[in-house]
């Protein structure tokens, strides 16, 4: 649905149903991980079910919003790379990050470790993009 609406749009209005295409999906995934946290100590059969289709839903969300966000043919990431793309860089980093939280997510996984150690390779990759971009080239 999301690469087939994008030919019947005007170009002027590609942008907020882009938009709207990726919150959506972002909405029920998210949606799908709360229910999955509500029910997470299920007991029985259907409590189960009802558990692990929500965490279908959100990871399968999740999954979803990051193949949208690509910047090829018709995908709503094209036309947001296309308007901004310091914008849709922090969008697809931040839609990647908390897909990766709700896969490995659990009772003992270390989170806070992992997102300082993210938090710091990002530091890291900014350093370096701007040195070369902006602090080398005004030394030489």
């Amino acid at each position: 649905v999301a690469t087939t609406i994008v030919g019947l749009v005007p170009r002027a209005a590609r942008t907020g149903v882009a938009i709207a295409q990726t919150s959506g999906v972002a909405i029920v995934a998210l949606a799908g991980w709360a229910v999955h946290d509500l029910l997470s100590p299920a007991v029985g059969f259907w409590a189960n079910l009802a558990a692990e289709g929500a965490a279908a839903l959100a990871l399968g969300g999740f999954g979803s919003i990051v193949l949208l966000l690509l910047p090829v043919g018709p995908f709503p990431g094209r036309t947001l790379y296309a308007i901004s793309r310091p914008g849709w860089a922090v969008v697809t980093v931040v839609t990647a990050a908390v897909g990766s939280a709700v896969a490995v997510s659990g009772p003992s996984f270390p989170i806070v470790g992992l997102a300082g150690a993210a938090a710091a390779f990002g530091a890291v990759c900014l350093a370096i993009v701007a040195w070369t971009r902006w602090v080398e080239p005004s030394l030489r």
